[in-house]
């Protein structure tokens, strides 16, 4: 596992990412080992397939691992946000949104707009923009991209690997694309904040206790009872941090991805296919799990 030391105050802002997909929109397991990564002044942490990238106190953005698509190519600039998907990337400065990596279904094609929040999946991507409304591009078979809400008040979008949701100021929220497991098929809020995994969605309810949905082959929707402050849906797992900053992981095990070190006070976690990242209360970014391509390494 690695540390990511900081000074600053975290953006405690999630993406979800892809994997290879399966037929049933599920993704291999590969080998896993540890190692240290890069040192330095960070706020933001986002793993992506198999790269992961960060963002510093500077507004710079570095990433690290497989860069055959240039997903860890990062851009020359100052950011807000960054968030890591299947094979690429992007990152929000102000109202704009820029990406880099993998093109071959538009997912590197923003629409013109303003936008508030970036969430970028597998081949797809979606953002809030300061209208309300959700803007997305990209991979579309299952209408993950042609059925985002045109009107709204919405603050957050967040993407699977073939269907997206959003948050709405009134706390409810909205999905849409596939939803064969029923991923697409949220409970009623008001929530704080929502999670989309790959096939499976978790949200954060205002009082603190969780809900999910959608594919629980692996037991990724099995909520645990308490109170949390933050959520992060993966593949076939889920992770959250309760309120005394105990990171608390569910589902597929595989790499240890679902055993967080239990020596850290968490803010946030960030869970992925195959490996999780925890923002600690000291400042300190911590990853377990697979290591492949240098998934939790530089």
């Amino acid at each position: 596992m690695f540390r990511i030391h900081h000074r600053l105050a975290p953006l405690l802002i999630l993406g979800v990412i892809g994997c290879p997909v399966d037929d049933d929109d599920t993704v291999a397991d590969d080998d896993a080992t540890d190692d240290e990564g890069p040192v330095g002044d960070w706020v933001q942490v986002s793993a992506g397939d198999w790269h992961t990238c960060a963002l510093d106190g500077g507004g710079a953005v570095t990433c690290w691992g497989w860069d055959e698509h240039g997903q860890a190519s990062a851009p020359e600039g100052t950011f807000d946000e960054i968030d890591a998907g299947g094979h690429h990337s992007c990152a929000r400065a102000g109202g704009a949104v820029q990406c880099w990596g993998r093109d071959h279904a538009g997912q590197l094609q923003v629409p013109d707009g303003s936008y508030v929040g970036v969430g970028i999946g597998y081949w797809h991507s979606c953002a809030a923009a300061t209208a309300g409304d959700i803007t997305c591009w990209g991979w579309d078979f299952y209408e993950q991209v042609s059925a985002a809400p045109a009107e709204g008040d919405f603050a957050r979008a967040e993407v699977g690997v073939a269907h997206s949701c959003g948050l709405g100021e009134n706390g409810e929220i909205s999905c849409w694309g596939r939803d064969q497991v029923g991923q697409s098929t949220p409970p009623a809020g008001p929530f704080a904040e929502v999670a989309v995994g790959y096939n499976h969605g978790c949200g954060l309810l205002q009082d603190g206790t969780l809900r999910c949905w959608g594919w629980n082959a692996h037991g990724q929707t099995n909520a645990p009872s308490g109170t949390f402050k933050q959520v992060s849906g993966g593949d076939r797992h889920s992770c959250g941090v309760l309120e005394d900053g105990t990171a608390q992981c569910w589902g597929d095990n595989t790499h240890g991805k679902s055993t967080p070190p239990t020596t850290e006070s968490f803010v946030m976690v960030g869970v992925k296919s195959n490996h999780s990242c925890g923002l600690t209360t000291s400042g300190t970014i911590t990853c377990w799990g697979d290591d492949t391509h240098g998934l939790v390494s530089s």
